[in-house]
Order: structure tokens, then sequence, then C-alpha cells
């Protein structure tokens, strides 16, 4: 059913997620990422639990059957077996996955369905659209966190109390599933934390050893042309916040779909047998943490830990737990012996991390970043250039400061949304790289003129605007494009197939205009949300930045 553009065809049955509601029309989506606009009156809300609780009405029913004997005066309640099995029924259903793979010893004890995954997938609160669009102060008259020099005509800097640069080095001796698990990928999620609460957005680095059955592993930190920026392992972090316990969040995850038992045929052919051991995939995919490690930036003396490498132990179940052991069967108690006691260590996950002050370049770049942050290093300079076209648009280019009208500025509305994205910033920057090669030595910025480099720098900070609106602006708006979710390597396949659709046919015309215009492709409705940013929205409140609490 669907009458017209913008609307979410359905039928009987489907199982939708509303997004938004609104009137009589609401926002939904379904199981395949598609939103749209649905009819409010032909919706039900949905009861997963609806056939236990028919089954559990029937067998009520059932159970009470009344028996009088000769010299009874009162009948007795006899109870069906199938009451009892009802119950059973239902602990069973309500058994996470979690505790299905524990049981059947496919995953190590000390593996958790991951914490970070479920926070950055479920809501715009840790990703980097809630912390890199500027924040009104408590009187909602002014920004807090972005001011504009009008003596150097830029974006004035932002000091902040910690600020550093992390680089995954290795993760070692990391256990590996069991059968019946299929392992997908492996990367490691990133944040600020203090024990209780996320402090900041969640960034997330890949593992770039495509060997899945490693127990050790590799980061890159090689910054080239057509490099994998997912798979970079040098993050920068900003913050202002000193809180007890502050500290950098590391969670270890793998994302994996589970198999079914090897199917076992018997052929009978000149007096042998063969036996078929193919597996069957069951569909079901999740992720799971395989541990994780909090590592304090504040030494005991009070000062900021710098310019060193730890070797950590990682720590099983989730962040809120404490004293729980990724493989209990490698105890990491010591003992009395020695050598054993070296063999244990060796033995026992470790994350390998150096911390260290950003460089000269990168601290410019970094300073023009909000208060608080966490982000790829090979992305830094694209984050610079927004923050500092933000300033120009919003504060230096407005003619009423005080109006709350929208402000006409697709890269503004949409660069926040991909900024966290890996495979969007990827096409940006092979699309910027490769713009750069045709840009002449003398419009590029000069340290040898002011005059010269405030010139060549508004002239980069058009380029990157033009290169955003041609490479990124109409893929993020195509049809077939499923949303972001991290960690689903089906959704990352599918979307890498648009991206590289939309690339094939702008190379073949030779122009992004003419890709916008072809009839191979198909985008969404026009929305005014697409180019317009709203100076007051939702993300520029204040109180939207609030921390959670890392569930147990």
């Amino acid at each position: 059913m669907k009458e017209q553009d913008g609307d979410l065809g359905f039928v009987k049955g489907d199982i939708l997620n509303i997004i938004e509601m609104k009137g009589d029309w609401w926002i939904g989506e379904n199981d395949k990422g598609e939103r749209g606009n649905v009819p409010a009156n032909l919706l039900q809300k949905y009861n997963k639990y609806i056939t236990i609780q028919k089954d559990d009405a029937e067998e009520e029913e059932e159970e009470e059957e009344e028996e009088a004997g000769d010299g009874d005066t009162y009948p007795r309640k006899k109870r069906h077996g199938k009451a009892l099995w009802g119950s059973i029924k239902k602990a069973v259903t309500e058994t996470t996955v979690s505790d299905v793979l524990h049981a059947m010893g496919a995953v190590p004890s000390g593996f958790r369905m991951s914490t970070l995954s479920k926070y950055f997938n479920e809501s715009d609160t840790y990703r980097m659209i809630n912390y890199l669009n500027p924040k009104l102060s408590v009187s909602n008259l002014m920004y807090k966190d972005l001011f504009f020099d009008p003596l150097t005509s830029k974006i004035r800097p932002r000091k902040v109390k910690i600020e550093r640069i992390v680089t995954l080095v290795s993760c070692q001796q990391i256990p590996h599933p069991g059968s019946g698990i299929k392992l997908l990928s492996r990367h490691v999620r990133i944040c600020l934390f203090d024990g209780q609460n996320i402090l900041s957005n969640i960034h997330t680095v890949k593992v770039s050893d495509k060997n899945l059955e490693e127990r050790t592993w590799l980061f890159s930190t090689r910054i080239f042309e057509r490099m994998n920026i997912s798979e970079h392992g040098e993050t920068f972090i900003r913050t202002n916040s000193i809180v007890d316990n502050i500290g950098i969040l590391f969670e270890l995850g793998i994302s994996y779909i589970r198999e079914e038992r090897p199917d076992v045929t018997h052929t009978f052919h000149f007096k042998r047998m063969k036996i078929n051991d193919r597996k069957t995939s069951t569909e079901q995919k999740d992720e799971f943490s395989c541990g994780w490690v909090h590592l304090p930036l504040l030494d005991q003396d009070g000062t900021f830990v710098a310019n060193r490498t730890f070797n950590l132990y990682v720590n099983g179940g989730t962040p809120y737990e404490k004293g729980v052991e990724v493989d209990p069967s490698i105890s990491r108690r010591t003992s009395t012996n020695a050598f054993v006691s070296l063999i244990s260590g060796n033995k026992q996950p470790r994350l390998v991390v150096r911390i260290s002050l950003p460089k000269t370049e990168q601290k410019a770049q970094l300073d023009s970043l909000p208060d608080i942050l966490v982000g790829n290093v090979a992305l830094l300079p694209f984050y610079s250039y927004f923050r500092q076209i933000m300033a120009d648009v919003l504060l230096r280019d407005r003619i009423d400061l005080d109006s709350t009208e929208l402000v006409h500025s697709p890269l503004l509305a949409n660069f926040p949304n991909v900024a966290d994205q890996p495979d969007l910033m990827k096409v940006l920057r092979d699309a910027w790289i490769e713009r750069l090669k045709t840009v002449e030595r003398s419009q590029k910025p000069s340290f040898f003129s002011s005059y010269s480099r405030l010139r060549d720098e508004e002239f980069m900070k058009n380029l990157f605007k033009q290169v955003f609106m041609e490479s990124v602006y109409p893929v993020v708006h195509t049809v077939l494009l499923p949303k972001y979710k991290t960690g689903d390597t089906d959704t990352e396949q599918k979307r890498h197939e648009q991206i590289c659709h939309f690339d094939q046919i702008k190379r073949d015309r030779k122009s992004a205009l003419a890709a916008l215009l072809s009839s191979e492709m198909v985008f969404t409705p026009f929305n005014i949300k697409e180019v317009s940013f709203n100076v007051v929205g939702a993300h520029c409140m204040l109180k939207h930045t609030h921390t959670a609490s890392v569930e147990g």
C-alpha cells in the first residue's frame, strides 16, 4: 500500500518501527531500513509475546479440572502438566541470545552483548551529530562553544584541559569463538568514560588484519591515498570535563552470524561413505563484546598521562561488571611457581595502546573543534574545515544574529550526520585528494603572507564545500542507501554497492550534476531540512548532551 512518494508501503502483518508520531501520519521504518509516512489509523501496537500469552490462557482453562471423591466436601483442582510446561516455555523464551551461546559453549563466559554498539545504533545521543553541532548557552541567546574572532577572521580556538592522540597498537590473545559462530568483522569502540557514564561520542576502529582466525588484532596507523578510513588506528580525544576517574573506555567487539550444526548425509558409493559438512546460516546476527579496558587519563599525582605506551589486561563482562575474566579457563591469579605465573600472564587478553600529545599541525586543527569530541585522526582536517565554515555561516555572514530563521547551508545540514559514517567519509576524502591534485600551488595556503594565507584559506573552504556537495550530498539522499548501522556487514555491503553505483555514473558522465539528473538514480523526496540548518535545533540545545549510565 503506497499512494504517493514519501509513503512507506506495507501489508497486513508487517512490523514497523515508529520513528516519529505527528498527527494522523506517522514516520515508520521497516526491517529493510526503508522509511516513509504511514497512516496511524491502520496501525496497532505490536506485542511480541501474544503467542505465549494466548497459549497460557488456553492452558489455564484446561488445568482446572474438578475431581470430587465420594466423601469429599470440597472439590479439588488438578493442575494439568501443560501448566508446568508453560512456565518453563516462558522462561526459555525470555532467555537472551548471550545466555544460549554461553550454555552451548560457543563463546567464553566473559563475552557479553556489546554495550557501546547498542548505544551507538539506538539513537543520535552518542554520535557526532550531537557533538559537532554548536551548543547554545543556558540563556539560548548565544553559542557556548562557537565564537568568531574578527581580528583574524577565523574561528576562535577552543582550549581544553585534555587533548591527546590515542594509537591502537594491538590486541593480543583475544579468544576465538567456538563452533556455531562465524566471525564477520572485529573492531574496537572508543569513548570517554568515568566508570559509570559515557562522556563523549562513540568512535569505532576496525581491525586491519583480514585473517579472522588470528588471536592478535593489528591496526594500521599509516595515512595514504585510498586508505580504508575505518581501519585507521589513530584517534584524537578532547574534553574539558575533569570528573573523578575520567578515562578512555575501549570495548573489543566482534560481529558474528550464528550457524546451525553441520548437515551430515551418508552416500554409499563404491563401499565408501561421503560426509557433507556444510553449515547452514540461521541469519541471526549480532555483536559480542570480547572484553573492555578503562584507561584513566589522570595519574595518581593528578597529572595527565602523555607520551606513554600501556600494556593493559582486558576485563570480561560489561564495563559495569567488575572482577570478570574474559576466559576463566586461563586464570589471572598469580601462582607460587614463577614460570607458571609467567606463562599464565602471557596468555591473558591484553590491549596495547599509546597515548601521545598532538603535533603542532594537529593542535591547530583540534583547537577549532568542540570541547568534547572523539574521532579519526585521518579525518581531522575535514572536521576542522566544517567548524570554520560553521563559524562563517552562523556568526560572520548572518545579517541578524538574533534571528531563529532557518539558515540555507546544505553542508551544515548534512555533514554532522555523515561525520562518523566511514564509508561516506572515505568518499569525501578520496574526492578531496583528487581535487587537490588540480589545485595550483599558488592557491594553496601559504604561511609567508597573512593576506595570502587568509585569501587561500577562503579558497580552500569554498573548495571543501564544493567537493562535499559533488561527492557525498547526492549519495546521502539516494533511496536505496540503507541507514548506517555499525557492525552490520550486510548493510555495509549494500551501502558500498550504492556508493560505487553513483561513482560509476559520475565518472561515465564526467559530471556530478549529470549524475544527479541521471534516470538511473532515484532520490528521496525533497525536504527543506536537507539544505537548511536550524539554529535552535535539537542537537544545538544544551540539554541534549546528557550522559547515560552503562547497564549491567
